[in-house]
């Protein structure tokens, strides 16, 4: 799992966690592999390009062609974007997303 937190380093004054804190500490508890990434200054140097995703995840299964097309729809025709596949792929295995079987 993945957990895009909080603003800026070192405080990361977490949103997410202050609202719901009993189900923070589920998830922190479980023993789940878990990725914690603070937003700045790390998440926001996930920086990549349409054609890039393009290339790396459209046509290659359901799930890769709905992740370009959503960042395709949310980017407003910016060449460059914030991705948040970057902090979410990274999670993930490549198998999940390029597998094609």
């Amino acid at each position: 799992m993945a957990w895009r937190n909080g603003l800026d380093w070192p405080d990361q004054k977490e949103f997410n966690l202050k609202q719901d804190v009993l189900s923070a500490r589920v998830v922190f508890d479980s023993g789940v592999p878990l990725i914690v990434m603070p937003c700045r200054p790390v998440v926001s140097h996930f920086l990549t390009t349409i054609p890039e995703l393009e290339y790396f995840l459209k046509g290659k299964t359901k799930l890769s062609d709905y992740l370009f097309n959503s960042t395709v729809d949310y980017s407003g025709g910016a060449k460059v974007v914030q991705s948040d596949l970057g902090c979410y792929c990274s999670s993930l295995a490549s198998q999940l997303i390029l597998d094609t079987n």
